[in-house]
């Protein structure tokens, strides 16, 4: 496998190529990471994203904690931005006794 960002020997691009036409291999963790950097994400990204299972992930969305998708023709996608959101908004493991420095907030009085 091509190193990633490497030039592909001319003659490799096809016959309609140009001289400016440039090629990159990537390999499937590079192709990976790049799925995570999109905007719209697919069920299962949006779960990896999250870290959870998308079985998991279908139940919060069918709850609210996390948000509907976007329709783009067929496609559900998830827009990265607002899973940001929903996941700032879920509840810290702490939260349900505050906010979790009381014995802190407390040795210093």
């Amino acid at each position: 496998m091509k190193p990633v960002g490497t030039r592909l020997p001319r003659g490799k691009l096809g016959d309609n190529a140009d001289d400016s036409s440039v090629a990159f291999a990537a390999s499937s963790s590079d192709m990976a990471a790049l799925k995570l950097q999109a905007r719209g994400l697919s069920r299962v990204l949006a779960a990896l994203y999250v870290g959870i299972s998308p079985t998991k992930f279908d139940e919060m969305v069918g709850d609210g904690r996390m948000p509907k998708p976007k329709r783009i023709d067929a496609r559900r996608v998830w827009d990265r931005r607002r899973l940001d959101e929903a996941f700032e908004a879920l509840p810290d493991e702490t939260s349900k006794r505050g906010d979790g420095w009381e014995h802190l907030n407390a040795s210093r009085r």
